[in-house]
């Protein structure tokens, strides 16, 4: 029972961190704080976010 209410906290926070991340995302909206992408922008910024993920899991691997 203790391992099952500390799960559900623990869910809670993830959840209550994404919210809030998610607030902070449309806020910086409203503040046109936000740029626009073509298709050319839009596959280099994916090749980036890619490229960044795949040096953060080969760092996991080596530092578990």
């Amino acid at each position: 029972m203790r391992e099952a209410l500390h799960l559900l906290q623990e869910r809670d926070r993830h959840h209550e961190a994404l919210r809030r991340d998610v607030k902070e995302g449309f806020d910086q909206l409203e503040r046109g704080e936000y740029i626009e992408l073509d298709e050319e922008g839009l596959r280099v910024l994916g090749e980036e976010i890619k490229r960044r993920g795949r040096e953060r899991y080969e760092a996991a691997k080596k530092d578990p």
